[in-house]
């Protein structure tokens, strides 16, 4: 057998340990600072690159790739629980991360990123976004490693809340207050790129004062120390080993994606070039207006699409991958990596907890990503707001919501047990779609939205709408994320097993950013979100075969819930 984590066995002299150490000291800046990295790569970029000009498809399918890095993360979560400790890897990742702040803010200030074919500015600030979208991810496998090491049960449970919170903080932070602040420059006479640039710098600001904080304040557990090797060089073979399983996991990745590509290039033909819409199309062409087209992470799905690529993307990821499962294989067989994955695959029911972690947030996830758009959009039924608004919407609105959903979904659960309460977690989480189905079928914004009068009698929709939806989602989340910790520790590779998890929750947000990038290149924002309601249903129906004990979840305090 390989390396052993350290976390396994809790001694009393360890449990004093941990009871010594501060919650107060290193709990809220250490998960504001996780939230902001993720909400960054993830939500803000879409107010960034729409307000500089870059096409809405290209946005959300960009965005959706852009999650990739925190699904890929349960394949590498093992390499970060044998070697060196979580502190470490939080202090080295939050420099990495405070790093590419800075290069943000120099390249969201770059030429060329207006068109459906962006150049210089977009294709730096998208790898950019890709490897803090790495980095982000690696570090929030220790942050939450060494948040389970730093305190014993009973404070993790009492202080779950508080860490929930400041995440929700750091991200409201960023997709909140960041964003109207760039508003509030635009509306103030400065151009589109030097608001975001002001934002991104003080983001950068943030976070950099954030690391040096974390560097003096953060815990070190006893726990925290790095796995014995059962043989030398057994840390350098886990890395040659995590390297195999991620790129199995982007093989994988590819041939969904081109599959959903597929499906994609069908939908789109089904519904434009049926006889009365293909009508319109050429009616649209012959005025000199080309038929929209889905940008689907290196390819376009429409009328110019080379399908053959797809095709072959999904043949040759297909025979890459099967030599590698092969090779994987023989690298794990007998090490502690490989029982860090059998043991969370073979828990019981774990294909019902797979389908509930992939569909339960998937009809959200959709909204999630496509929300910036549908505010700000001026075509197919976007409201076409201004950006100083929006993230008042989103920033003022929304954190309330979410706080106070996530604060009494903890309660209700820690009250009520998962089994009692999860179908009515489960419904105000999803029901909140359907007040967004309702403004794109009906509500225009006001002509002037700074005024009083037109807030109070036109405007106030969007701010209810943002309240219920958020406080839905935050009251919802909060049994979604109590049920991955039961799971995460139901075996030993605790810090593991909940990256697994995770991860696996990820993959849903990537998938549905696919799906709606199809979408919104297909129909309007009125039979976008009717898709969303539909696709709402699935995850409800995997609540009906997940595991649940009759006492899981309670007896954990408040629980708010987490991004």
């Amino acid at each position: 057998m390989s390396n052993t984590p350290s976390e396994n066995v809790v001694l009393p002299y360890e449990t004093a340990q941990k009871r010594a150490i501060n919650p107060w000291l290193f709990v809220p800046v250490l998960y504001i600072m996780q939230a902001m990295p993720v909400t960054t790569v993830q939500e803000m970029f879409t107010f960034v690159w729409k307000d500089l000009g870059v096409a809405s498809p290209l946005i959300v399918a960009w965005i959706s790739v852009m999650k990739l890095p925190w699904t890929l993360k349960l394949f590498w979560s093992p390499l970060v629980d044998l070697n060196s400790t979580k502190r470490r890897w939080v202090v080295a990742m939050q420099v990495g991360l405070a790093l590419c702040f800075v290069l943000l803010l120099w390249a969201t200030g770059l030429p060329q990123f207006a068109g459906e074919s962006p150049k210089i500015g977009f294709h730096i600030t998208l790898a950019l976004l890709l490897l803090m979208g790495c980095m982000s991810s690696t570090h929030d496998i220790a942050c939450d490693g060494l948040y389970l090491l730093s305190l014993d049960k009973h404070r993790q449970a009492q202080w779950v809340g508080v860490q929930s919170t400041c995440y929700k903080l750091g991200r409201l932070l960023c997709v909140g207050a960041l964003v109207y602040l760039a508003g509030y420059f635009e509306k103030h006479g400065r151009s589109n790129t030097t608001s975001w640039m002001i934002a991104v710098g003080v983001a950068a600001a943030l976070y950099i004062a954030g690391t040096i904080y974390n560097a003096f304040f953060l815990p070190r557990p006893e726990l925290d120390k790095p796995a014995v090797e059962s043989s030398p060089g057994e840390n350098r073979r886990d890395i040659f080993r995590t390297v195999t399983v991620v790129a199995i996991g982007v093989c994988l990745y590819f041939l969904i994606a081109s599959s959903l590509g597929i499906a994609g290039d069908w939908i789109y033909r089904a519904i434009n070039e049926g006889r009365a819409l293909q009508d319109a199309i050429l009616a649209a062409w012959s005025q000199g207006t080309k038929p929209v087209r889905v940008h689907f992470v290196f390819f376009n799905i429409g009328e110019h699409l080379p399908v053959f690529q797809l095709y072959v993307t999904w043949l040759v990821s297909l025979i890459v991958m099967l030599p590698l499962i092969a090779l994987a294989r023989r690298q794990l067989s007998g090490t502690a990596m490989a029982e860090a994955f059998g043991s969370f695959v073979r828990q019981r029911g774990f294909w019902g907890i797979l389908a509930f972690v992939l569909f339960y947030r998937f009809g959200e996830a959709m909204v999630t990503g496509a929300l910036p758009l549908f505010l700000k959009d001026t075509t197919k039924g976007g409201l076409g707001i201004a950006t100083d608004h929006a993230g008042l919407i989103v920033g003022g609105a929304g954190v309330f919501g979410i706080i106070f959903g996530g604060i009494l979904g903890g309660v209700v659960v820690s009250r009520m047990g998962l089994r009692r309460s999860f179908w009515p977690l489960a419904l105000c989480m999803h029901i909140p779609n359907l007040f967004y189905l309702l403004l794109a079928m009906r509500y225009r914004p006001a002509a002037n939205p700074e005024s009083w009068q037109n807030f109070v009698l036109t405007d106030w929709p969007l701010y209810i709408a943002a309240f219920v939806h958020e406080f839905g989602y935050g009251f919802g989340f909060a049994g979604y994320f109590v049920f991955l910790m039961d799971v995460a520790q139901r075996g030993k590779f605790r810090t593991a097993h909940y990256a697994f998890g995770t991860g696996l929750g990820a993959l849903c947000g990537v998938l549905a950013g696919i799906v709606s990038a199809i979408l919104l290149a297909s129909v309007s924002y009125v039979g976008f979100f009717i898709a969303v309601c539909v696709l709402t249903i699935p995850g409800m129906l995997t609540l009906l075969v997940i595991p649940l004990d009759s006492n899981e979840g309670r007896g954990r305090g408040s629980v708010a819930a987490k991004h």
